[in-house]
């Protein structure tokens, strides 16, 4: 059995370390009060570039690829390291000159280091499984007088695999760790514990472990935990309602719809972008001037994380997939490879325009941002139009595929008029409302030719509306009202 889990106030350190010849010191989390592996990889800059990495490595599940059991404790870490190293060298250079002295003297454990600073006669042995090339410099900084025990990088699965007791064994013996205190605050230690004089589990304070996607700005993430909080709206808005209308109008006559459809969702997802920046700088503004700026507490969390940088990265990325979807379009699907279509002079002509276009909107969506909210009723239908109606730059519609994108600029539009101009919110029913617009524009229509009306088109657009509708509408006629007073 290991002593329990304890607080440094309750130990007795003198009594503790007195009859002992050596101290064996856990690194991370203890004489570091951080992980030195998550800060080596949170310091890494262009730090998407790190991202993209250790997701690339998660998704791929690399590790289970390798030899052996418990694969994702042995390799996950040391596959995260190499790789980002690899790819990343400057880095290595980078954490060894400024950035590994920076954090060993600001994440240090000054409580432990005056303890063990006491035990003058015992010497200090470091042993983590961390890795070597990384907690050395942090050491230097901190304790140069110790010794360390760590994972090299190109073997560093093997600590891992072999546990610490094992090192130790191989290095120091078996007595040595028996005339040993063992500090730690890992239960995975237990090994160690168990084998030497003074076991010591402790916790300490103010500990903080920066995972690397923790402070990173992640596409959608404001608009999923802030904007449109615990509705999925990614998915259930933008992909389930935008793509699929913007689909339905704009894709129908192309060439190669499928590729048509996988570009207008690239192409939105960069919009989105750019359209998610509009959200938190409206957030931004209401906490600034507006006396009932409606904003939950989680967007201050966002304060540093939001990133104008990041947002165009990401906007750029989805908008050469878009482009790259939209040539494709145009070709036929028994094309393969499609090397006419792929011209990289149209490509990138797409590209440039989308990506000025996302521009202008967002100059467009700081502006609605900045003005009265007597005028955001005239200028919200606007970031309606840009949010569905800009890809009639690139891409031809019909007359069904005009009438759907109205019917969802008014649908939008009316909710929030109405709450504007008398501070009521509707109620839900905005599906249901898209509907009756598309219903009633399609009446207007039909009085000038009935035939550019009805067509497979309109009649797929009007069976998708109402199926998506379905729920409101039999709601519509269960409850009395569609308004509700709400203080805002």
């Amino acid at each position: 059995m290991t002593a329990p889990l304890t607080d440094a106030k309750d130990i007795d350190w003198g009594t503790a370390l007195y009859s002992v010849s050596h101290v064996i010191v856990d690194f991370d989390e203890t004489l570091l009060l951080t992980n030195s592996t998550e800060a080596y990889l949170g310091s890494a800059r262009p730090l998407h570039l790190v991202m993209a990495i250790c997701k690339a490595i998660d998704i791929l599940r690399l590790w289970s690829y390798l030899p052996g059991e418990r694969k994702r404790h042995v390799y996950r870490d040391w596959l995260r390291v190499v790789f980002v190293t690899l790819f990343m060298p400057w880095h290595y250079f980078y954490w060894r000159g400024a950035k590994a002295a920076e954090i060993g003297r600001t994440r240090s454990n000054q409580d432990l280091m005056e303890i063990l600073d006491r035990a003058k006669e015992c010497d200090k042995l470091v042993v983590s499984l961390g890795f070597g090339f990384i907690i050395r410099p942090l050491l230097s900084t901190m304790a140069p007088g110790y010794g360390i025990r760590a994972s090299s990088m190109l073997s560093g699965f093997r600590l891992r695999r072999d546990g610490k007791l094992r090192l130790l064994q191989d290095h120091v013996g078996l007595e040595y760790i028996k005339q040993s205190a063992v500090i730690t605050d890992s239960h995975n230690d237990i090994d160690i514990l168990n084998a030497c004089a003074v076991p010591i589990l402790i916790a300490w304070e103010n500990t903080v472990v920066d995972n690397i996607f923790s402070k990173a700005y992640i596409p959608f993430l404001y608009t999923e935990k802030v904007k449109r909080k615990g509705g999925r709206y990614m998915w259930r808005g933008v992909i389930q309602q935008d793509c699929v209308a913007l689909c339905l109008a704009y894709a129908w006559a192309m060439p190669n719809p499928v590729f048509a459809c996988l570009s207008i969702v690239g192409l939105h997802l960069a919009l989105w972008c750019i359209y998610e920046l509009g959200y938190f700088d409206n957030d931004k503004a209401a906490v600034e001037k507006e006396v009932n700026g409606n904003v939950i507490p989680e967007y201050h969390d966002f304060i540093g994380r939001m990133s104008l940088a990041g947002a165009w990265m990401a906007a750029a990325a989805f908008t050469a997939f878009g482009a790259v979807a939209y040539a494709l379009a145009f070709g036929s699907m028994f094309e393969a490879p499609h090397v006419a279509a792929l011209s990289l002079e149209g490509i990138a002509l797409v590209a440039v325009k989308w990506l000025g276009i996302l521009f202008v909107s967002q100059l467009i969506f700081r502006a609605y941002n900045r003005v009265s909210g007597d005028v955001r009723i005239l200028t919200y239908p606007l970031l309606q139009v840009l949010r569905l109606g800009l890809y009639a730059i690139l891409f031809t519609t019909s007359v069904p595929g005009i009438l759907l994108l109205s019917a969802f600029v008014i649908g939008r539009s009316i909710p929030y008029i109405v709450y504007r101009a008398s501070r009521l919110r509707w109620g839900t029913l905005n599906r249901l409302l898209v509907l009756i617009a598309f219903f009633y524009t399609s009446l207007i229509a039909l009085s000038t030719s009935y035939t550019l009306i009805l067509t497979y088109q309109w009649l797929v657009i009007l069976v998708w509306l109402i199926l998506r509708s379905r729920v409101e509408i039999v709601g519509f006629y269960n409850r009395p009202a569609a308004l509700s007073k709400k203080a805002v």
